[in-house]
């Protein structure tokens, strides 16, 4: 860091206040040199859940505008970006993405003004949209123009690099949920797992966790088909369903007519109850098609669990480690899933020895201040420093 300059201000424009990304905001906004302001698109999306965070300290704004969603296709449209741009004096400017129309407004004006423009992407080759393949030329010629990328993990820069990113113009901030969080609710409900187990109707079990919503993109169909054919060999195997989502009535009447036992679907529950499930978990499973990212695997590291994800998922590239803290198997491929879930759990030992791994990598690689370090090595590289 270059100790003689001033303080920079810094504008980070993002969608949706998540409550996932939160504790990233508020971590910038303590870096000393850095003033950091916020400002969201939009207050949620409509398949949003989860509870408001918490915003009090933070120095943050809405942008009034429209927000068009049809399906998994997102659009913001906030006009008042401009009068924001042309009206305050900024450094830097923090884009989420480039592939709605507020975002790209931001670009063309940052550089028309010389602001530098850094763009803080999850984007992946299969999270792509067809709305985001048919901007793709558009995007990279405005990626072009700006200072850099921000990106939080191995498939997303190897998806920028083969589209003509320059790798130099490329930052990791590695993606991160707030892990003193996790492992404080680990620390709280472990010693109660054998109750909370009880209390979920598993106890002697050998349970099986998703987290996430109930739609086609999670891939929890070919969750449950391989599910069947592990309990078939392992009569103590339980499958614990935590989500919700339209796919959810389809998901229960396969169970009903294929006659699947032991299957829980417990909804959308509170943060309390997600701890619990995460407790009376032995292994977590993420089949997804596609995911960006997926914190819920950070989350599920947390808790000391072996993870069996999709390599469709962009979080099993850089954290999960085959044979040494889960496995990484095809998605929609159900005879691969029941193998890893059968080589999983055959051992208890190796199963709580993967489960260590799982925790000592999220907790020395993914954490908000590794995060929060990509993005100052982006700001402080944009401006030469």
């Amino acid at each position: 860091m270059n100790l003689k300059r001033q303080t920079l201000k810094i504008l980070f424009l993002h969608n949706i206040p998540s409550p996932y990304r939160i504790p990233l905001f508020y971590e910038l906004q303590k870096r000393a040199g850095y003033n950091f302001s916020f400002i969201f698109l939009s207050k949620t999306h409509k398949e949003r859940k989860w509870a408001s965070p918490d915003l009090m300290n933070l120095k943050h704004g809405f942008l009034s505008g429209i927000t068009i969603e049809i399906g998994s296709i997102i659009i913001a449209i906030n006009l008042k970006i401009i009068k924001v741009l042309l009206k305050d004096e900024y450094d830097i400017v923090i884009l989420s993405g480039m592939s709605d129309l507020t975002s790209m407004i931001a670009a063309c004006l940052c550089k028309i003004k010389g602001v530098r423009a850094l763009v803080y992407s999850e984007g992946t080759k299969d999270g792509q949209s067809t709305l985001g393949r048919l901007l793709g030329p558009w995007e990279m010629f405005l990626l072009k123009s700006t200072s850099g990328m921000i990106l939080p993990g191995s498939s997303s820069k190897q998806f920028y690099v083969e589209r003509g990113m320059e790798e130099e113009r490329i930052f990791i901030a590695p993606d991160a949920v707030d892990n003193d969080h996790y492992v404080s609710e680990l620390k709280k409900w472990a010693c109660a797992k054998v109750e909370i187990k009880k209390d979920f109707g598993l106890e002697d079990s050998v349970t099986l966790l998703f987290v996430g919503q109930l739609i086609h993109r999670k891939g929890v169909d070919t969750l449950i088909q391989a599910y069947h054919q592990a309990k078939a060999e392992r009569s103590d195997l339980h499958l614990v369903i935590v989500g919700d989502g339209p796919e959810k009535g389809n998901l229960q009447k396969y169970c009903e007519e294929h006659k699947i036992s032991d299957v829980h679907f417990l909804g959308w529950i509170d943060e309390d109850s997600k701890s619990q499930a995460y407790i009376v978990a032995d292994v977590f499973v993420l089949p997804t098609r596609f995911d960006v990212w997926g914190l819920v695997i950070n989350e599920a590291m947390c808790f000391k669990l072996p993870i069996i994800a999709s390599t469709k998922a962009g979080a099993s590239q850089d954290l999960v480690i085959d044979g040494v803290n889960g496995y990484r198997v095809p998605p929609n491929n159900v005879s691969l899933l029941k193998e890893a879930i059968l080589k999983t759990i055959e051992n208890r030992d190796l199963q709580l020895k993967m489960g260590q791994e799982s925790f000592k990598r999220v907790t020395q690689f993914h954490s908000i201040e590794a995060e929060a370090d990509g993005f100052i090595l982006a700001i402080n590289k944009s401006e030469g420093g």
